[in-house]
């Protein structure tokens, strides 16, 4: 059964080829292209050797590369490709949001030992106003939000599009 699902999908792949060559004849002759169906390129857009082909194929003739049906075939491939990143991205901040909620519930109260840090109680006392011997969980997500505003800052201050 395998060798037949193999013996399948080379035949379809080996019609796809016969296509886009008559295509690329009929391109020659400066007649119109038929376009692939939206089901067609998404269905090719998630064949890796499909997609291998077509990129051997453009480093060989970069001519082909304005072919309509690839530029299709890429568009659904990068409109997946972001689906998936954004999907990837939501989980992650789920998971960052749970164990952050978890820390801050939890019976064991995280914090770090300054008491023997000079410079550490100084910088302590500069950043939160207050003396203090520890450094509690809050205070550490607190320092984190700050130092990402502080390299944004820096950024755009780099970047020229500084607002005065």
């Amino acid at each position: 059964m395998i060798s037949e699902v193999k013996k399948a999908a080379l035949k379809k792949d080996e019609e796809a080829l016969e296509q886009k060559y008559e295509q690329k004849k009929h391109k020659e002759n400066g007649e119109a292209v038929d376009l692939i169906t939206d089901e067609e390129a998404m269905s090719l857009a998630k064949d890796d050797a499909t997609l291998e082909r077509i990129i051997l194929e453009i480093r060989e003739d970069s001519e082909v590369s304005h072919d309509p049906n690839y530029k299709k075939i890429y568009s659904f491939l990068a409109q997946e490709n972001l689906n998936n990143f954004i999907e990837v991205k939501k989980g992650i901040s789920e998971e960052k949001a749970s164990i952050v909620e978890r820390v801050r519930k939890g019976q064991h109260k995280h914090s770090a030992d300054i008491s023997r840090k000079h410079s550490l109680k100084r910088n302590y006392n500069e950043v939160f106003g207050k003396n203090s011997t520890t450094i509690s969980y809050e205070d550490y997500l607190t320092l984190l939000e700050m130092k990402k505003l502080l390299d944004v800052d820096e950024q755009i201050e780099l970047s020229g599009f500084k607002n005065e």
